[in-house]
């Protein structure tokens, strides 16, 4: 079996590094600001990083089948999550200017670990297969 690129593993690792401060920094200058949907999201993005952990270093995890609704389900809570974030959570359009500009590029530093996902589910039959 072919070994994954190191760059992925620096995206890895660098992802999880960047998520986990991030997820820290928040916690501890402003705990109230968590709210009930960022926990969720917290939990959804644990179990992504999961199958992405299973992709980038060919690892069977759980079932293939598994991983598609995983991604499926994850991409569609994270659109579904930024859309309920932006228009509720926002007070003046500027901050939602300034939002908008920040998803964007989170959602370009997030595609490939997506696209990791979905190759995991539905392109990694090598790894599923028994041996």
């Amino acid at each position: 079996m072919k070994e994954k690129s190191n760059l992925w593993k620096i995206y890895f690792w660098l992802s999880c590094a960047l998520i986990i401060s991030g997820i820290i920094i928040t916690f501890i200058t402003d705990p109230q600001s968590f709210t009930l949907l960022d926990i969720i999201d917290i939990l959804i993005g644990i179990v992504a990083f999961v199958g992405f952990y299973g992709f980038v270093y060919s690892k069977r995890i759980y079932i293939e089948s598994i991983w598609k609704h995983v991604f499926f389900f994850s991409l569609t809570w994270e659109i579904s999550y930024s859309i309920i974030y932006l228009n509720f959570f926002q007070e003046t359009t500027i901050q939602n200017t300034k939002n908008l500009i920040a998803l964007i590029i989170t959602y370009a530093y997030a595609a490939p670990m997506f696209f990791a996902l979905y190759i995991y589910g539905f392109s990694s039959s090598h790894l599923w297969d028994k041996h």
